[in-house]
């Protein structure tokens, strides 16, 4: 749930990242991959110093069900020193 500081960052779809050029590994074992990609991404996003926190959760698939390669994105904003 949304605490009013967290802000949506965006929607991320793993089987669109490529950072990492592993096709066999692809093939063989996709979620690991993803997940390899999804924390890349995850870290790219906290390295540019504007988020404290982000948060992923997995989007709701049409039939229900949670995506295991759709990801909401959530972000609480780097607050500026005093």
């Amino acid at each position: 749930m949304l605490d009013g500081v967290e802000q949506r960052i965006g929607t991320v779809d793993t089987w669109e990242l490529r950072h990492y050029r592993w096709p066999i590994q692809r093939l063989f074992a996709r979620h690991a991959v993803d997940q390899i990609e999804l924390e890349r991404y995850v870290r790219e996003l906290l390295s540019t110093g504007r988020w404290e926190l982000v948060r992923v959760v997995p989007a709701s698939e049409a039939d229900g069900r949670r995506s295991d390669h759709v990801y909401e994105m959530y972000g609480r904003l780097r607050q500026p020193a005093q």
